[in-house]
Order: C-alpha cells, then structure tokens, then sequence
C-alpha cells in the first residue's frame, strides 16, 4: 500500500513552525489588504481583538504562571538534595564564579551584535508612531523597571532578600524568589529526615505538577504562535515581518 500522506506534521516543533509561517501570511496578507481597503481594517482589528489577542496572551499568560513556582519548588529541591552546606558552599562559590564570567561575556557579544547590525533600525515614521501608539504603555513600565534596577548598589543587595517572600512571588521579581528558594532549601537540609521528607515531596510534586501545565501551554504552541504573530504582521505588515526576521539572525548569530 503506498504511504499514507500526512499533510499536518506529528511533531509539535514542526507544528509550531508551521503555525508561524500560516500565521505571518495571513497576517502579511491581512495588512496589504486593509492598505488597498481601509474600511476593512475595523473587521481585522476586531479579529486580533475578539480572536487572535486573546488566544496568543492565554498562551502567554499559561507559560508565564508557571515560572515562578517551578523556579522555587526546583531550586529548593535542589539544595535540599545536596545536603552538605559546606558542600553547597563550594558549589555555589563556582556557580556564582562562572554565572558573572559568562554574563560579562554574553553582554559583550549582545552588545556587539546589536551595535553592528542594528537590527530594528529603519522603521518608517508611519510604522513608529503606530508602533508607539499600541505598545507605548507596555514600553514606559519596562524602561521604569529598567532605570530602577539598573546599576548596583547596597538596596540591590538588600532586595534581593525579600521581607515578603509571597510579594516577591506576585510582583515576579526573580532575584527575591531565588534567593527564598536558595534559603528554603539551606533550611531544608537542616531539619529531621521525618520532617523533611513530607516537605520535599511536596515541593517535588509541584515541580511536576508545573511540567504538566507547561505541556498543556505548549499543546495551545500550533494555534496561539501563529495567532500571535498574526497579530504584529496584521497591523504592521511586512516591514515588521523583516525587522523580526533580522532581529532571529542576529541573536542566532550571538547565540552561535
């Protein structure tokens, strides 16, 4: 019997660059036909509003709630597991050694590349005022966020050890949250074993509960990818389109 044909692919990796591509011509299309069309922007934007917006920021929404307590309930685990603290002192004199080695080097490189390649200049005036008109709000918190936490000083180390560990946890700043996971887990290794176990089963059981929702999120990957570039490519064309492309090589290009 020949072969059967599957014209959708099985793998989710392949799904998922499937989607990407269905999604950036439909939305490259959409664009060039609201452009000869206006009338019909209305009805795209009620799409992305009503349809694709909603569905690519669930997708995002899935992945990101489950950051937080996987990062916590794994490095808690982790230390826990060692059990040794002198041993966790060596460990984490190296980790910590070789976490800035690597930092200074990949802000180097990315640093590099970007001043080199440029690789979001060249908007048109059109494309940037319409761009500052849909993420201007979005842009003006991270920049406050970024010129906060900028720099060092003594009230970034203080933060880093957070007085409330469950703020830490809603405001999602990462530091805080490591450094609580690091101290639960110090802790961990100096209670008794009856006390420890119940503990660390717990703290095991919701890291994989966190896998599983992460697998559900990346289930939602083959429609929610395409729905969120549909979005970007729908409003801004093509021109964003190559800006993206561009900015993948470069970073691909720092990855290499």
């Amino acid at each position: 019997m020949p072969k059967k044909i599957r014209l959708y692919p099985k793998a989710l990796p392949n799904r998922i660059m499937l989607g990407l591509v269905v999604g950036a011509v439909a939305g490259v299309t959409a664009n060039l036909f609201t452009t000869a069309h206006p009338a019909y922007t209305v009805w795209v934007e009620r799409l992305i509003r009503y349809g694709t917006g909603p569905l690519g920021q669930i997708f995002l929404s899935l992945l990101f709630m489950t950051v937080v307590p996987l990062v916590f309930a794994t490095l808690s685990t982790g230390v826990a597991h060692l059990g040794d603290l002198k041993k966790l002192g060596r460990i984490g004199l190296k980790t910590l050694a070789f976490f800035c080695l690597l930092t200074a080097m990949a802000t180097m490189i990315g640093m590099m590349m970007v001043t080199t390649f440029q690789p979001g200049h060249g908007f048109s005036p059109d494309t940037q005022a319409r761009l500052l008109e849909n993420y201007q709000g979005e842009l003006l918190k991270k920049s406050q966020g970024f010129r906060e936490g900028q720099g060092f000083s003594i009230d970034t180390l203080v933060r880093i050890v957070p007085s409330n560990p469950l703020a830490a946890m809603v405001n999602m700043d990462m530091l805080a949250v490591i450094c609580f996971a690091l101290l639960v887990g110090a802790a961990l290794t100096r209670l008794r074993e009856e006390r420890q176990k119940p503990l660390l089963s717990v703290l095991e059981a919701i890291a994989d509960l966190m896998i599983v929702l992460v697998d559900f999120a990346m289930r939602l990957a083959p429609f929610a990818v395409p729905a969120l570039i549909f979005n970007a490519t729908a409003r801004f064309g093509i021109e964003l389109l190559e800006k993206l492309l561009n900015y993948v090589l470069v970073v691909f290009g720092g990855y290499i």
